[in-house]
């Protein structure tokens, strides 16, 4: 019991003596440091993003992302990146349900899944280095980021329900 008690006791100093300091530094971070702070990051919720009507306009808004945040990036201001990052993984994580009911079938429904699987990973690495305030490596990502955003365009965009219901009423 007094082992555990001690065990606690220096792991609760050891924290308090670490504080905030980023690994490597010295200093004791202020809880006061604006400096740090990017205002660009601001968490938004499914209620903040517009979210597409279809198929294809949810593959155009994911162009756009990708387009925002390739500018972003390469005018180095990497905190502009934030907010189409954040409704990018919002959309991604809408798109199968977005494909269903546009009416995309059921045999590109796996393609749909893995290209938005793979942006989302992508963008994700992406995001990550720039919560470390770290350079992103767009250039090294474009070529495959490219490649998922034209397997989602390859699927068809036209609705599938629309077609369906014209092939039932005129037979």
């Amino acid at each position: 019991m007094n082992h555990l008690l001690f065990y606690l006791t220096a792991m609760m100093a050891l924290a308090m003596l670490a504080g905030c300091q980023p690994v490597g530094s010295s200093a004791m971070c202020d809880s006061n440091d604006t400096e740090n702070i990017d205002p660009d990051d601001v968490p938004i919720t499914e209620a903040d993003v517009a979210m597409p009507g279809d198929y294809g306009a949810a593959v155009e808004r994911l162009s756009e992302f990708r387009d925002a945040i390739h500018g972003a990036i390469t005018s180095g201001d990497h905190g502009r990146a934030h907010r189409p990052l954040d409704e990018a993984d919002i959309v991604l994580r809408r798109l199968p349900e977005i494909a269903r009911d546009s009416g995309v079938p059921r045999r590109d429904w796996e393609q749909v899944v893995v290209a938005g699987e793979d942006l989302n990973e992508l963008w994700g690495e992406i995001h990550s280095a720039i919560d470390a305030h770290q350079t992103p490596d767009y250039a090294a990502r474009q070529e495959a980021i490219d490649e998922a955003l034209e397997r989602l365009q390859s699927v068809p965009r036209e609705s599938h329900v629309s077609q369906r219901k014209a092939r039932q009423e005129n037979p």
